[in-house]
């Protein structure tokens, strides 16, 4: 019998079904009954293989890991135990490559925040769009493995200058030029991580090394969020002594918010009004603790007081978008009215373009997109001519002039 800690492609699980049976865990770091019958166990790499999951299979003959690195094995157990461990060294390297490249665009053009404007509706926004382009800056890879030979590839297409890091005792066979890890870290544009987690490697980023780094300098971590001083690093993004940072993982997952007044507010734990005044302070340093997004409709928000501002940063208290605060009403609206399907359907058609554009106008049937659809047409055969420009007029006042 084969455990599996996580699931896997079904393609995967059927080769290995044709082996053995397959036994799955519930919870990938949860207690597994003892068996007898559990000859090997494959992680994906959230759970956890230790010598106490052992112990539960005396039969067990095979640990595997699908993927790379093995910080979430203990090797030196299996070791011990004469018990095989594989893993697969290469497997994701495109698919890992091609996300760091992802995260270095999104944090060096800061995609993200203008995209979220542009979807809320706030298009003046593109007036103070800034960001920097990638060819001509310095890639500082850390690590030249799999992974950072093909991010050093594809950084190239993009017109970087490539540099690798050396370290002490570690030799590499490198077509970029190579630096010591020091003089990597003050004149990289980009500190990109690709090492295994080891006790060696834990830690690499640290107070001291980010203090090296450029104050426009980005951090680019798809290896293993240990590798940086977490605390440090929000430091350094808070005092506006590092230009930025992107991951897909953190040393702590999910990120805890262990601020005692920031934890009170999310229990619903009344404040008194010094910790009241401390929070407010805190609020041009919204980065460590808030959600954006959320921030952003909370800030907009009339009639609210410094708590709920908050809360609803937090995601405690959701502020609805003016998209959805439309769909509502107009879904209100339509509720209490007599209408066939047809009509229906119709009136969610001209819902769309009022969203778009604050209320319906007549001339809009007329003119694309709606026009490309004779909505004309079709709202005089649903109402007739005079009662499509009323049911109109009853649209933009019961839906849209409200929200105005």
């Amino acid at each position: 019998m084969i455990l599996l800690l996580e699931n896997m492609h079904p393609e995967a699980e059927a080769v290995l079904e044709r082996c053995e049976p397959l036994l799955r865990a519930t919870d990938p770091n949860g207690s597994q009954p003892p068996s007898s019958e559990v000859h090997a166990i494959l992680t994906r790499g959230r759970g956890f293989i230790t010598r106490t999951l052992m112990d539960s299979f005396p039969e067990l003959r095979l640990i595997g890991r699908v993927g790379v690195g093995l910080d979430n094995l203990d090797t030196a157990e299996a070791a011990r135990r004469k018990i095989p461990v594989i893993f697969a060294p290469g497997l994701n390297a495109r698919t890992v490559a091609e996300r760091t490249i992802a995260l270095m665009l999104d944090a060096m053009r800061r995609m993200t925040p203008w995209v979220n404007a542009s979807a809320e509706g706030r298009w003046e926004d593109r007036s103070r769009y800034q960001g920097a382009e990638l060819a001509g800056l310095t890639l500082g890879l850390v690590g030249y493995g799999n992974i950072g030979r093909r991010v050093a590839r594809l950084a190239s297409a993009f017109e970087m200058n490539v540099v690798v890091a050396t370290r002490p005792g570690k030799s590499i066979e490198c077509e970029y030029p190579t630096i010591p890890l020091e003089d990597l870290l003050a004149t990289a544009d980009v500190i990109s991580l690709h090492l295994p987690l080891t006790n060696e490697t834990k830690g690499i980023i640290g107070r001291d090394q980010i203090a090296r780094m450029k104050p426009t300098a980005c951090i680019v971590n798809t290896a293993r969020g240990a590798h940086i001083d977490q605390p440090a690093l929000c430091e350094a993004l808070l005092a506006n002594r590092l230009g930025g940072f992107a991951a897909d993982v953190l040393d702590v997952e999910p990120p805890a918010a262990d601020d005692p007044l920031l934890r009170k507010v999310r229990d619903e734990e009344p404040l008194e009004a010094a910790e009241e005044e401390e929070l407010g302070r805190r609020l041009n340093q919204p980065a460590l603790f808030f959600n954006e997004e959320n921030l952003r409709r909370a800030y907009r928000e009339p009639g609210g007081n410094l708590i709920d501002f908050i809360r609803a940063a937090l995601g405690k208290l959701r502020i609805k978008s003016r998209e959805e605060k439309l769909e509502e009403a107009f879904r209100a609206w339509l509720v209490s009215r007599s209408l066939s399907p047809q009509q229906a359907e119709y009136l969610c058609l001209l819902k769309n373009r009022g969203i778009a554009t604050g209320r319906v106008r007549l001339e809009d049937l007329f003119e694309p997109p709606l026009s490309i659809l004779d909505a004309a047409g079709k709202g005089i055969e649903l109402f007739g001519e005079e009662g499509l420009r009323q049911v109109v007029n009853d649209m933009n006042e019961g839906v849209f002039k409200p929200a105005s």
